[in-house]
């Protein structure tokens, strides 16, 4: 299938591309997160084809476990420095948030695009101080940004060729890397909804329904997945079904704020195909009741 992209997502791909290639043992416990997502389903088997072409997006997240195999070799900043990834620090907290940015924007400031690490937070939000926690160290010295609910994105994950990814512009073949499974990629933007902006929330939804559109021909699938996820897991059980309740009440009808803001974000972005509510509505509604995610 032949994959429209804007334009302007080139460099972030590239960009990501040379990350993922130099991940190098890493890649079996990276999990691709962010906006990027949907844009990569668009390159796998069994998705639907459609006219829509991708938002534009400069999210690229990595999930990582909270704690990586000491088994590996080097340490990840030493391939991050191979791959001409340079540091970059960002906020005010300590110790501060570290992202990468690659050598060929150059070597001053932070630009648009560049790479954050990302952690599940399983601890308490709150130290013994009362300071929340950001930052999860899952390697000596390298530390990642701590997200509640992550977890559920490094569970029953998908393996992607970036031989079906040409803009990856990764030369080597054969270069396996992760993305969440659908229905875990779903799930945990529900979860994570209320601790994120508004403008976020509402692009958040629109990634939501780009996923359940392209995955149309796997809902039995993804309902099945997410159960099985559920019944793994005591806190999962708890997380999933909070995250039902929360997409089933989103999109309960076509002028709840599920389709409202679907149809504002496309809207805003300048989309030739530009879904109505309605239309949100029922695919959301027939995802639903196929996978058997509607809350009771």
């Amino acid at each position: 299938m032949t994959v429209r992209l804007p334009l302007e997502m080139e460099d972030a791909l590239r960009d990501l591309g040379a990350c993922l290639a130099g991940l190098g043992p890493y890649r079996d416990m990276a999990v691709l997160a962010g906006g990027m997502v949907p844009v990569i389903y668009r390159h796998m088997e069994s998705v639907r084809a459609v006219e829509r072409v991708p938002l534009t997006t400069f999210d690229l997240d990595i999930a990582l476990p909270a704690k990586l195999s000491g088994r590996c070799q080097p340490h990840l900043a030493e391939l991050l420095d191979k791959a001409a990834f340079e540091t970059r620090l960002r906020g005010s907290d300590e110790p501060p948030v570290v992202i990468y940015q690659h050598a060929r924007h150059g070597h001053a400031g932070i630009g648009p695009i560049y790479i954050e690490f990302l952690a599940p937070l399983t601890e308490p939000e709150m130290d013994r101080f009362g300071a929340q926690k950001r930052l999860v160290e899952v390697q000596r010295h390298f530390h990642a940004q701590a997200i509640r609910y992550l977890g559920l994105l490094l569970e029953s994950s998908l393996v992607v060729s970036s031989a079906r990814v040409p803009a990856l512009n990764i030369p080597k073949p054969g270069v396996e890397f992760r993305v969440p499974h659908p229905a875990m990629y779903v799930l945990q933007k529900m979860l994570c909804r209320e601790a994120r902006p508004t403008v976020k929330r509402d692009k958040d939804l629109a990634y939501v329904f780009d996923a359940v559109t392209l995955f149309s021909s796997r809902w039995t699938e993804i309902g099945q997945v997410a159960r099985d996820v559920a019944a793994s897991n005591s806190t999962y059980t708890i997380w999933i079904e909070n995250a039902k309740r929360t997409l089933t009440a989103l999109f309960a009808s076509s002028t709840a704020d599920g389709p409202v803001s679907v149809r504002r974000v496309y809207t805003g972005a300048g989309s030739s195909t530009v879904p109505s509510e309605d239309g949100v509505f029922r695919v959301i509604s027939r995802f639903l009741d196929e996978s058997g995610l509607r809350a009771g």
